[in-house]
């Protein structure tokens, strides 16, 4: 493993994603506890500063503040706390998160302003919102904080206030060098919303969770991926939803 390149500024932008793209938030009981997680993972006791977060079906955005040994302390109780609790949960073992984060320094006001921008945008840009507004974000965060000192309010001033702010995020595109990460991390798949996706997965499935079509024999693994072709889904939603890689997932579907 290369070693993390670090920030002056201390601030980094850090992904993290399901293994095999497979999602990570089975609905909201999961997102909420994975927030609750975080937010003791990253604290005043840690010395890693929670500012901005998006959460994904697959994968997490996060804006944090910290050296970069805090962080890594902070980023393996985050993600071994959350995946104890998940595989409990849904009766899955295994790895759930995919190798180590990602994490990509922000040095300049400008890239720090487009980093809230391109977290807070992630949802807007896959079709899980037709706006900033997602309850899964720290956007709503920023446009209600007080001024209790916290990064948000503090923040704020970059865009001129909450006014500036919502502005800032109301138009699709602009400049995303915030990360080189885009396309491995990017929206995804805009022709069925995630969300949409996974009820018409378990749909098709009868009662079998997508998570656990990987783990069938393999002729009861091939009908499941069939049926989710049929019902719709792309090659990359599946492979997303259940964990099968995508070659295998093309191949059964003739693509």
């Amino acid at each position: 493993m290369g070693k993390r390149k670090g920030a002056r500024s201390g601030v980094y932008h850090v992904m993290s994603r399901g293994s095999g793209k497979q999602i990570i938030f089975e609905d909201n009981a999961d997102r909420r506890h994975y927030i609750d997680v975080m937010r003791a993972s990253f604290s005043a006791d840690s010395g890693v500063i929670l500012i901005a977060w998006c959460l994904m079906d697959n994968h997490v955005h996060l804006l944090i503040s910290g050296e970069l040994a805090d962080i890594a302390i902070s980023m393996r109780l985050l993600s071994s706390s959350y995946a104890m609790y998940f595989n409990k949960r849904h009766a899955r073992v295994g790895h759930l998160f995919q190798g180590r984060y990602k994490s990509v320094p922000i040095e300049t006001d400008a890239q720090l302003a487009a980093v809230i921008r391109y977290i807070h945008q992630n949802p807007w840009k896959a079709g899980y919102s037709t706006s900033c507004d997602y309850p899964w974000s720290s956007y709503g965060e920023f446009l209600h904080c007080a001024d209790d000192g916290t990064p948000a309010t503090e923040l704020l001033e970059l865009f001129g206030g909450a006014e500036g702010f919502r502005e800032f995020h109301a138009h699709l595109g602009g400049s995303q060098a915030c990360t080189t990460e885009d396309a491995e991390f990017g929206s995804g798949h805009r022709a069925m919303p995630a969300s949409i996706a996974l009820d018409v997965a378990r749909a098709a499935l009868g009662g079998i969770e997508p998570g656990a079509v990987s783990s069938l024999p393999r002729a009861k693994r091939d009908a499941s991926i069939s049926r989710l072709g049929a019902a719709g889904l792309s090659v990359r939603q599946i492979e997303r939803l259940t964990g099968v890689s995508k070659s295998t997932v093309a191949r059964l579907l003739g693509h």
